[in-house]
């Protein structure tokens, strides 16, 4: 049988967790289970907090890059727009079994131009969104005369 006194005062003789098959249990009794239990969460903050900071981290990470990963995108579509201008107003100069080598060295071409800035803008923007990442993604824009693309899709 258990017995539970939450009285105040004391309903139940607390000697009767004497008798045998009786668990007696007052209201000390139960802050001191609402006392342990309190320790083995204050235990967990550590391992929370870490989850957190890292998950804060993973989030920033994440956020910073939605500003450059439009901008490359940009910036690699502005290229290989012009690749293909020029591909398309010379491939009659080339035999038909040579031009799809000249597209594959032209897009080979583009894709070195490209890995640098490409690589440096990811790097810029890894670096939590610190000023310098916003300072190259509009150097690049304004130096290829690339602006951002609206959200044209409810258009």
């Amino acid at each position: 049988m258990i017995l539970m006194d939450i009285a105040v005062p004391r309903d139940i003789d607390p000697e009767t967790k004497k008798i045998d098959y009786i668990f007696y249990h007052d209201l000390d009794s139960l802050n001191i289970i609402v006392e342990q239990n309190l320790a083995k969460r204050k235990s967990e903050i550590p391992k929370v907090e870490k989850i957190i900071e890292e998950e804060l981290d993973n989030f920033w990470e994440w956020y910073n890059s939605l500003q450059a990963a439009p901008a490359i995108k940009d910036l690699r579509d502005f290229f290989e727009e012009i690749r293909n201008e020029e591909v398309e107003k010379n491939k009659n100069k080339f035999a038909a079994e040579d031009q799809e080598k000249l597209d594959i060295v032209t897009k080979r071409i583009i894709n070195k131009i490209l890995h640098h800035p490409t690589i440096e803008l990811r790097k810029a923007d890894e670096t939590s969104g610190s000023l310098d990442g916003t300072t190259k993604i509009g150097i690049i824009r304004d130096l290829f005369g690339i602006s951002p693309r609206k959200n044209s899709d409810k258009d």
